[in-house]
């Protein structure tokens, strides 16, 4: 059971680096591990997992780059066995991302292109369980706003670049002498990790107002600005949802 979810998200990793390959321009291990927020030996074991499934990629050195051989550019996405892409579609079926449409449709579309190939029977039993599964009212907001502010954070991490934040809370009574707009503060923040509960998201990461790791509810969150300054997680942060488990 523990290690589903690692085996979903290498499948799900390795079509994103296939995505990647086929666009044209290489990629070297570590611009595909910032790409997809790994190390670069996991991104060494996705490349073998590719090429298991017998696309052809070479390194060019000339280049400093991974790319694809000319026969595989238009190969087929990689197959997996169909308890494996059982587990992928329950996955995005019943994730909270669905209350985003555009994801959602997204997901749908992602589905459709990666069944394509798939026996019939595979495909009727992946549609009983796309109708048969839903995620009911579950008290987590989807606003616009929050959504927007979600996605914003989502994109930070994904570059790794600090985000300017402008907040809003009771707990930011002590900061009274800093300008504000409204009541709102900004902050140049970093984020490490999103988190959802039942109560809602909220993003964790380095606060400059505060001076260290904060987390804040994302429907706190007003505005959110991008920068070009880059950041690194330290190496000793593990993220909440870890230190629960550490606890566990």
């Amino acid at each position: 059971m523990t290690q589903q979810p690692a085996i979903i998200g290498r499948h799900s990793r390795a079509l994103r680096i296939l995505t990647c390959l086929q666009a044209g321009p290489g990629f070297n291990a570590q611009e595909l591990a910032s790409q997809m927020s790994v190390s670069r030996r996991t991104i060494f074991r996705d490349l073998n997992l590719i090429r298991d499934a017998g696309v052809s990629i070479f390194f060019d050195s000339t280049h400093d780059a991974y790319r694809l051989h000319e026969q595989s550019r238009n190969a087929p996405l990689p197959r997996f066995q169909e308890a494996d892409l059982i587990k992928l579609v329950l996955v995005a079926q019943l994730s909270y991302l669905n209350g985003f449409e555009d994801y959602a449709q997204s997901v749908r579309e992602s589905l459709a292109r990666l069944l394509t190939g798939y026996p019939q029977e595979t495909k009727s039993r992946i549609a009983r369980l796309i109708h048969g599964c839903s995620i009911v009212d579950t008290g987590v907001s989807y606003q616009s706003l929050t959504r927007e502010m979600i996605k914003a954070v989502f994109q930070a991490i994904a570059q790794q670049q600090h985000i300017r934040m402008l907040i809003d809370g009771e707990e930011l009574a002590e900061f009274a002498y800093i300008s504000r707009e409204g009541s709102a503060i900004w902050t140049k923040f970093a984020p490490y990790q999103v988190l959802l509960a039942n109560n809602g998201w909220s993003v964790i990461g380095r606060s400059s107002l505060h001076r260290g790791v904060k987390e804040f509810d994302v429907q706190d969150i007003q505005n959110i600005q991008y920068t070009d300054d880059p950041y690194e997680i330290p190496r000793g942060f593990r993220g909440r949802l870890q230190a629960v488990r550490r606890q566990g």
